[in-house]
């Protein structure tokens, strides 16, 4: 789901293929063709609607040239790379996140795109570490739940926005007897919580989208 919520002063923000033979697939071998063409298209709608939720959560972050974004628990630099054309040329994006493989790539990926108004940066796990008032948007996306000191986290990246600036969160729902049980045993809170702790920290929630089921 989607979590918006405001900053400071409460101002909402918000393989190469098989020859085929001239009988087909016969014998035994349908069955294998078969299961091979399903698990195909099954890959093939799931990336495309991959593809359209990504293109939807971007869109919904109504950037704008110039704003100042923090990805924050960035991963791969997937956000980061689609964001950065997005706030250019006098924007930026922070990339952070606490594991250095991940920003190293970032880092390298970034130039290979020429996309120079991308920083990226290891942080600690209880802290975005960005200056005070130096950012327009915190972006949190399958990372929330990853958070080991919640409030913390809460408080710096609150710091770090800018007045009527932005905290976007989204993130797995954790709902016993409909969530996976991988969801189950692996997020941490589930929306309630994770709205409660949001709104301990001096923010204001703003609006709550659904995305996708799992």
């Amino acid at each position: 789901g989607w979590l918006s919520a405001s900053g400071p002063e409460n101002v909402p923000a918000r393989s190469r293929r098989g020859r085929r033979q001239a009988s087909g697939c016969p014998g035994v071998a349908s069955s294998l063709c078969a299961r091979q063409r399903i698990h195909h298209r099954t890959y093939s709608r799931t990336m495309f609607t991959f593809i359209l939720v990504v293109q939807a959560i971007v869109a919904a972050l109504k950037l704008k040239p110039g704003m100042t974004v923090a990805d924050i628990g960035a991963g791969t630099g997937l956000f980061t790379r689609l964001i950065a054309p997005l706030v250019a040329p006098a924007g930026r994006v922070y990339a952070l996140d606490i594991v250095p493989g991940f920003v190293e790539a970032i880092e390298r990926q970034a130039r290979e795109q020429r996309l120079d108004n991308v920083v990226a940066l290891v942080n600690p796990p209880d802290a975005a570490n960005l200056p005070a008032r130096s950012i327009d948007l915190a972006f949190v996306c399958d990372t929330y739940h990853h958070f080991e000191y919640p409030q913390t986290m809460l408080a710096s990246i609150r710091q770090a926005l800018r007045p009527g600036g932005q905290l976007v969160i989204i993130d797995y729902q954790k709902i016993p007897g409909l969530s996976s049980d991988w969801v189950m045993g692996h997020v941490r809170a589930g929306k309630a919580t994770m709205i409660q702790e949001v709104e301990m920290a001096g923010f204001r929630l703003v609006d709550d989208l659904p995305l996708l089921t799992e």
